[in-house]
């Protein structure tokens, strides 16, 4: 906060941007003030771009990502934003936050509902670097997520506790609470709540629940503490009618807070919370009765979830929805909803979550179940047709290939694998003889990938895409590639099919499409795409369709068109969330009106798991990348550690000579001042001295002269003798004056010199410094006094206390009153609880509190223009803590002075009896 204030009121530099970024962060999270937040944080991107300032790109980018725009923003675009944040943490040196960023993004990669196996492939080598790295609190925060995400897949024997490979709860979480490792605590904690929700152990849900939102306060304004509330809401509904009376009002009130919450977050950012927020609604209306509201509740949830791509909350709602409607015996319609639950799991890849519906649910699933065993013929349709109110999908269409084929892009994570996969994929679901990937790169738009079938009729009974596909998927169906030309051509097409059964001898055919990747060849200079219809759909981000594209007069003029004169074409955008990241373009040239509607929706839905799988791709690379770096920075940490500690050590060296002449400087001003209160102190005796002897001698001489002339009288005689004796006085007085002054200075100036030890009355020792102190109090009209114990006496060192109450005294002078002011200085010596206590009092101007944490700092002032050093409140401060080994502490009020409290340790100081 004060720091912001000074940013405001002073202007801006680099570190402002950090500034922001916090408070940013605390405005979203502790105060839930989201707008006003964001703001902020977009003010910290914006001053880290203004000043260039890369060494605080990964704080500044892991904050505004990671603790800001998810309030606001979908969660995949802040995603995408923290990856260049971690780059710049491994190009730069901030490494720490660079692994920050890189867990963050693997468990917000994992939230918004990604293929689990890519999820644990980035895990993995995000973990095997920070383990390289040793950095032991980031190697705990990623196995949290590790273990999550193998449950999950179905590598543990139990996927209802954190116990496997990269974690055991049972023995790390009770050493991070012991510990106080909260953040940690609550990670688990929500990660313990939602495995145990999902696979149905309500009780113990609820348990891990309430346990973690003892940790919420520690992950404020991450997405940590918004999918810990949605689980514990759903684990406290799930298992409310296993309860009392009483628990059930207390878990409703747990819930009502809950989504009180969790619809403000809505309001803002709907793309990460209403689909959660409906179906807790839902929820919540099943308990308490409300059936229109809960069935409201669930196809909204399902329906929201799907149109932001949150898949595992999809698959949640559709189960939810299932056993609803299970509950009052519409099996039928809860037949439809646990099928679309059973391929939304299997899509994102919850193995041991599919395995739980099979075994939960065998005889809804049956038809599903059956199709798995049954074998792959090209020439039947054996699918289950599944239809849905959230999707536009045709009867005819096969959902089950579509999942097989979503599946097989999810799991690729290498670019150029991913972009052979996708033309195999594509050209055999779409029914396309001729597959274009056009994707942008530096401003424009490139050809990345091609693939064409020379014949488009041989049948494909063995290819590596149908391999992988029956890995993938325990749903087995018919060859997709065969049904899309039996479906493209109608008659003509069976009679082509049965003509190319006949002429062509299958076992020496091809069994893969032609391909080339990764070549970004400009569309402009690429003579194998019709330029006008790439453009077309670049502007309108909208799919075209022809069934006979040599007919078209809107192609008439594209050379493309009239040289190769293509029959069927379709050119479609692929969008993720509304942004045009790629053109697919297709051809068959066998016959016209190939690409139906049923096809189009087909290429649709593999297109949005391919916008999903590029990017994962592209992140992937760019993880690649930044590996590579960090590799080559760790190669050279040594030494430019070594270089860097040899650059601070001398700079060390030189503030701390720069340091020692100051504090020297400040000696010497010290000193001088004191020389010119000895002078001015002792002038006035030794002035008075010379005065009366100057009488002395001028009435001696008068009496010499008297004498001489032989005119001396008795009344002559007895006034030179009383001139005399008083002169003899006031000289011997006055100069005895002088030697106490002498000896007085002479003592503080040689304990100020050496600082020896010595034991000392502590009050009369005090008294000796405030006298070489008057000359100064003089030149004002302050009044300082001295009280307290006389009996306490201290071995220590004079010279020390001398220049701490010198320091304090002249503080107070210079700065502590306005000019004429009558000031009061008070020192109080006491002994307390075996320890000695100096307390320095002035009723001056006091010091303001802001300024209270700062003055023992070195160079700190507020009265530089006046030549304040900044240096004596430091010297005091060194004097009291390290060579008198004790303690100093000041209270002060504006306009009601301050105070100073020295106490030195016990055993320093002894009363005299």
């Amino acid at each position: 906060m004060t720091t912001v204030k000074l940013c405001i009121k002073y202007g801006h530099s680099s570190w402002a941007a950090s500034a922001y970024s916090w408070y940013g962060a605390l405005l979203c999270g502790a105060y839930l003030d989201i707008d006003h937040g964001y703001e902020f944080g977009r003010l910290s991107i914006q001053l880290l771009e203004q000043y260039n300032a890369v060494e605080l790109s990964a704080k500044v980018g892991n904050m505004f990502n990671v603790f800001v725009r998810p309030w606001k923003e979908h969660v995949r675009e802040t995603n995408t934003s923290l990856i260049t944040a971690i780059q710049s943490g491994f190009e730069n040196g901030d490494i720490e936050y660079a692994f920050y960023g890189a867990v963050h993004y693997c468990n917000y990669h994992f939230f918004t509902g990604n293929n689990l196996e890519s999820v644990q492939q980035i895990q993995g080598k995000y973990f095997e670097a920070i383990a390289k790295a040793k950095f032991d609190f980031h190697e705990s925060f990623i196995r949290i997520g590790q273990q999550t995400v193998a449950n999950l897949l179905g590598q543990v024997a139990n996927p209802c506790y954190l116990v496997g490979d990269y974690l055991d709860e049972s023995t790390i979480l009770p050493n991070w609470i012991e510990h106080n490792i909260v953040f940690l605590v609550l990670c688990a904690y929500g990660a313990k709540t939602m495995l145990l929700y999902l696979f149905k152990e309500y009780t113990e849900a609820v348990e891990a629940g309430a346990r973690g939102k003892q940790y919420e306060q520690a992950a404020a304004g991450t997405l940590y503490v918004s999918e810990h509330s949605f689980y514990y809401s759903l684990a406290l509904l799930a298992n409310y009618n296993q309860v009392d009376s009483q628990e059930k009002q207390q878990a409703l009130e747990i819930v009502a807070a809950n989504q009180e919450r969790l619809q403000l977050w809505a309001k803002h950012a709907p793309v990460n919370y209403q689909h959660q927020y409906d179906l807790v609604e839902a929820e919540r209306g099943r308990v308490e009765g409300n059936v229109l509201s809960a069935m409201e509740g669930y196809d909204r949830a399902i329906t929201g979830a799907m149109d932001t791509g949150y898949l595992q909350v999809e698959a949640l709602a559709n189960e939810l929805a299932a056993e609803f409607f299970l509950d009052w015996d519409k099996t039928t319609i809860a037949q439809a909803y646990l099928t679309n639950a059973y391929y939304a799991y299997a899509r994102w890849g919850a193995l041991a979550k599919v395995e739980d519906l099979e075994k939960r649910y065998t005889d809804l699933l049956a038809p599903i179940l059956v199709e798995s065993k049954t074998s792959v013929n090209p020439r039947n349709i054996l699918h289950q047709t599944v239809t849905s109110s959230s999707t536009k999908i045709s009867e005819a269409l096969d959902l089950a290939s579509v999942i097989k084929a979503s599946q097989v892009l999810s799991s690729e994570i290498h670019l150029d694998q991913l972009l052979s996969t996708l033309m195999e994929v594509v050209i055999e679901n779409a029914g396309a003889e001729k597959c274009v990937l056009i994707l942008p790169k530096a401003g424009k738009w490139v050809i990345e990938a091609q693939g064409s079938i020379d014949q488009v009729l041989k049948p494909r009974l063995l290819s590596e895409v149908g391999n992988r596909q029956q890995r993938c998927s325990a749903v087995l169906g018919v060859s997709p590639m065969s049904d899309c030309i039996k479906t493209a051509t109608g008659n003509s097409g069976q009679e082509l099919t049965q003509t190319g059964s006949e002429n062509y001898d299958t076992k020496n055919l091809e069994t893969k499409p032609v391909l080339t990747v990764l070549q970004s060849i400009p569309i402009e200079e690429s003579n194998t795409i019709p330029i006008s219809v790439i453009n077309a759909v670049s502007h309108k981000s909208q799919a075209l369709v022809f069934d006979n594209a040599t007919e078209e007069t809107t192609l008439a003029a594209d050379s493309y068109i009239i040289q190769q004169q293509p029959k069927s074409v379709l050119c479609t955008p692929i969008l993720n969330q509304g942004k045009l990241i790629g053109i697919l373009y297709l051809e068959n040239n066998q016959c016209t009106a190939a690409f139906t509607s049923d096809r189009l929706e087909v290429l649709k839905l593999l297109c949005s798991q391919a916008a999903i799988s590029l990017e994962n791709a592209q992140l992937y690379t760019n993880l690649e990348q930044a590996k590579s770096q960090l590799e080559d920075y760790s190669h050279n940490l040594e030494e430019k550690v070594a270089e860097r500690t040899q650059e601070l050590s001398d700079t060390l060296d030189d503030l701390k000579a720069t340091q020692k002449k100051l504090v020297e400087s400040e000696k010497m001003a010290a000193l001088g001042s004191l020389v010119a209160g000895v002078a001015h102190e002792i002038n006035t005796p030794v002035g008075t001295s010379i005065t009366a002897a100057s009488i002395l001698a001028d009435e001696t001489q008068g009496f010499s002269q008297v004498l001489q002339n032989g005119k001396l009288k008795r009344s002559v005689l007895q006034n030179y003798l009383d001139t005399v004796e008083e002169s003899s006085e006031l000289i011997l007085s006055n100069l005895q004056r002088a030697g106490e002054l002498v000896q007085s200075f002479k003592q503080v100036a040689v304990d100020q010199a050496h600082l020896e030890k010595r034991t000392l009355n502590v009050k009369e020792y005090l008294e000796e410094v405030l006298i070489s102190l008057e000359p100064q109090l003089k030149q004002t009209s302050h009044r300082l006094t001295i009280d307290g114990d006389e009996t306490v006496t201290i071995e220590t060192y004079p010279g020390a206390i001398s220049q701490v109450i010198t320091n304090l005294v002249m503080n107070s002078i210079s700065h502590g009153y306005q000019p004429k002011q009558n000031g009061q200085l008070h020192l109080q010596v006491d002994r307390v609880d075996e320890q000695l206590m100096i307390t320095y009092h002035d009723d001056g101007c006091g010091i303001a509190q802001d300024h209270l944490g700062q003055i023992f700092e070195p160079f700190f002032t507020t009265a530089r223009a006046r030549g304040g050093s900044g240096l004596g409140l430091h010297i005091v401060y060194n004097l009291v803590t390290q060579k008198l080994l004790g303690q100093i502490e000041v209270k002060s009020q504006i306009g009601k002075g301050t105070e100073f409290i020295i106490t030195l340790p016990i055993g320093c100081s002894r009363r005299v009896a």
